[in-house]
């Protein structure tokens, strides 16, 4: 397998991807930026295409990976409240991708800081200074000016202006402190309005987003449940505990309790200015009660919400939070049995493919060895093709291992793996010809990933699970598209992989649910 030709698939399929989501997003700066790679990859096809996948490859590991990866990483920081670690994975993002109101980042960034320390003075200075910009970082450094100073009715008003309206639409920051804004003023019915108005549109900007509206939607209307199930979702995995009691606290005043007050009085905040402030603004402006507000419809909605958030944290609650042990262990198998390959100096010599277990239609159906249909499955043909499936094994496997448990994953794996190499076996008309490697059995878990996401919403109702079906689906339509277009690969095991595991994940799940997730209203 080229590598060359490899690369330029992978950053062309992921460029038109991400386009298409960018566009929906209206992220003008990754739109440019991947819109200029494709341009790219295509000129290296028409002039350089030895090396086009190579330099393609290049571009879009520089500048397109390592600032996603670092802006995960990034919002793990921000979220733990380390500003200071924060601050450093931003000044390298902002040098990769200075647009999308990254460059001014660290700015915003050291104001935070500035503000944990209780140095509220120069983070006012630093913010005051930004404000009037005429970018995306003065607008965001405008809106922190008016949560450091906790300034919620100036928020409300200039989201309502002419002016802010128009940001209002397009800046996701604006749209998280106006519905808390609108919250600590009182105004549930304009909030709960406005979340009803605009859910299509907000979901789709990612879980994070939704989930910090949702948990000032659950504080400020009381539903202290609510607030309990967002705060245990993976979006807040690595909020301070001091910083969760704060929400539950506050909650729990909008529920109308007697110990709400004291329960704030008593959070330890000495190092933590920020949150010392809030507090402070909290017991000097307690929050109105939210049942002398809302009507029954309201309530209704407000349940139905927190049924729906109850079933996607369920769902989430798959996510691997112990080593994946049966996915180490097949791609321990996997590198050992190359070892082994490169030992008989044959990792692409046929002749020791063969001798070592490659699938072949003669030595199946003719000379009885069934054991073929395993072993091909931890054989590869080069570096790149091992390569290739151990990353994506690694990324499936920590995804569905969690989900079906070790035992019930291993199974899939296999039987997926078996059953695509013997409907190769059967389907091909050549005898001699070999076929090995893991794409089978790693389809077979892609497969069942859409089935454990499908089961998700289809059962449960999970918003989450449903768009990781649509984009399962668009990936296994890709993938068909590459197999289609490459030689020496095999769409047959591919399809067949795939399938066999959709349709065991469901066999596994119509007799033992996924670990965590068992009805939304339960």
């Amino acid at each position: 397998m080229d590598l060359n030709y490899v690369l330029i698939w992978m950053v062309l399929m992921s460029c038109v991807a991400a386009l298409v989501i960018q566009l929906k997003r209206r992220q003008w700066g990754w739109v440019t930026l991947f819109a200029g790679l494709l341009v790219l990859t295509l000129l290296l096809l028409v002039l350089a295409q030895p090396v086009a996948g190579l330099v393609a490859g290049a571009c879009w590991a520089l500048f397109i990976v390592l600032p996603l990866l670092g802006n995960k990483h990034l919002a793990r920081l921000v979220v733990r409240q380390d500003y200071a670690k924060a601050l450093r994975v931003a000044m390298v993002i902002r040098v990769l991708h200075p647009l999308d109101g990254w460059w001014g980042l660290p700015v915003l960034l050291t104001s935070l800081n500035y503000a944990k320390q209780g140095d509220f003075a120069r983070a006012e200075e630093l913010l005051q200074r930004c404000k009037d910009f005429p970018s995306q970082f003065g607008q965001d450094a405008r809106i922190h000016l008016f949560r450091l100073r906790g300034a919620w009715d100036e928020c409300v008003q200039w989201a309502q202006s002419p002016a802010g309206a128009q940001v209002l639409k397009r800046n996701v920051t604006l749209q998280i402190l106006y519905c808390r804004a609108l919250g600590e003023t009182g105004d549930l019915h304009r909030l709960l309005t406005y979340i009803n108005e605009r859910q299509a549109s907000l979901q789709p900007d990612g879980a994070a987003i939704y989930h910090q509206i949702l948990l000032y939607t659950f504080t400020f209307c009381g539903h202290t449940q609510g607030v309990d199930q967002i705060l245990a979702s993976q979006t807040f995995a690595h909020l301070p505990k001091s910083v969760q009691e704060f929400w539950r606290a506050s909650a729990a005043m909008a529920a109308g309790s007697a110990t709400a007050a004291a329960r704030l009085a008593a959070l330890p905040t000495p190092e933590d200015g920020s949150l010392l402030r809030a507090v402070e603004q909290r017991l000097s402006r307690p929050l109105v009660i939210a049942a002398d507000l809302l009507g029954e419809e309201e309530q209704q909605a407000l349940e139905k919400r927190y049924r729906d958030v109850l079933g996607e944290v369920r769902y989430q609650a798959t996510a691997a939070r112990t080593p994946p042990v049966g996915t180490y262990t097949l791609i321990a198998l996997c590198l050992a049995m190359f070892i082994v390959e490169l030992a008989y100096h044959g990792s692409t010599d046929a002749r020791v493919l063969y001798f070592l277990g490659a699938q072949q239609r003669y030595g199946i159906l003719i000379q009885g060895e069934w054991w073929r249909i395993l072993t091909a499955n931890f054989l590869h043909f080069g570096w790149v093709h091992l390569a290739m499936n151990m990353g994506a094994l690694l990324i499936w496997g920590r995804i569905l291992e969690p989900r079906l448990g070790t035992w019930r994953y291993l199974v899939t794996y296999l039987i997926a793996g078996m059953g695509a190499m013997w409907v190769v076996t059967l389907s091909t008309t050549r005898l001699n010809v070999i076929s090995v490697g893991a794409s089978g059995a790693i389809m077979g878990l892609l497969g069942a990933v859409l089935g454990t996401a499908l089961y998700g919403w289809l059962r449960n109702h999970v918003t989450l699970a449903r768009k990781q079906a649509l984009v399962i689906l668009a990936l296994v339509v890709l993938q068909t598209s590459f197999d289609f277009l490459t030689p020496m690969v095999s769409m047959t095991a591919h399809l067949s992989g795939t399938v066999i595991g959709f349709l065991l994940s469901l066999i596994l799940l119509r007799f033992q649910p996924m670990a965590g997730v068992r009805t939304a209203h339960g």
